[in-house]
């Protein structure tokens, strides 16, 4: 059974069509979450993202305990913010943050959390999270723009609220990368 599988996993490494029979027949095996992984990656790559977050999620929630979860988890997002679907994205962050504490990509996810709060008008929440890149991840290549990103909510902040507190001003551009 095992060289059946490996041959079925092998053969869809070089055919989607393939790959979606292995996963069909072998939806146990070790190999179904790295399988799935790689189908989703092959849409990532391929620019497809809206159908690569679908399949990202496939590994998030079929195999929650692989170790690829995780990357699973942050590409969803990735995803999602590269066609900005930034509620979407904003999500998927923040559940890769929630779920992930030990991950190693926890500053960039930060750092793009922020982004997209930042273009969802939400300043407030976006400053809060640039300040944790800076407080946390002082030496991240994230830290000096989130700084400066820092300064760009306040900015905004300021003038999107009025004194009885309703906005004046909105925009959809994210901060400094």
């Amino acid at each position: 059974r095992k060289s059946l599988e490996m041959s079925y996993y092998q053969a869809g490494l070089e055919n989607s069509l393939l790959m979606q029979e292995f996963l069909a027949r072998f939806p146990e095996s070790e190999l179904a979450a790295e399988a799935q992984f790689d189908k989703a990656q092959k849409l990532f790559e391929d620019k497809q993202y809206e159908r690569a977050a679908v399949e990202f999620q496939k590994v998030v929630v079929n195999f929650p305990k692989s170790e690829i979860a995780g990357d699973a988890q942050l590409l969803t997002a990735e995803s999602y913010a590269n066609i900005k679907l930034w509620t979407e994205a904003k999500n998927s962050y923040q559940k890769f943050l929630d779920y992930y504490p030990k991950h190693p990509q926890r500053p960039g996810a930060y750092f793009n959390l922020a982004t997209a709060q930042f273009n969802l008008g939400d300043f407030e929440a976006a400053r809060k999270n640039f300040q944790v890149i800076v407080d946390s991840f002082p030496n991240s290549e994230f830290a000096k723009n989130s700084a400066k990103n820092i300064q760009i909510c306040l900015k905004k902040t300021i003038k999107t609220d009025t004194p009885s507190g309703s906005s004046t001003e909105t925009s959809n551009k994210g901060g400094e990368q």
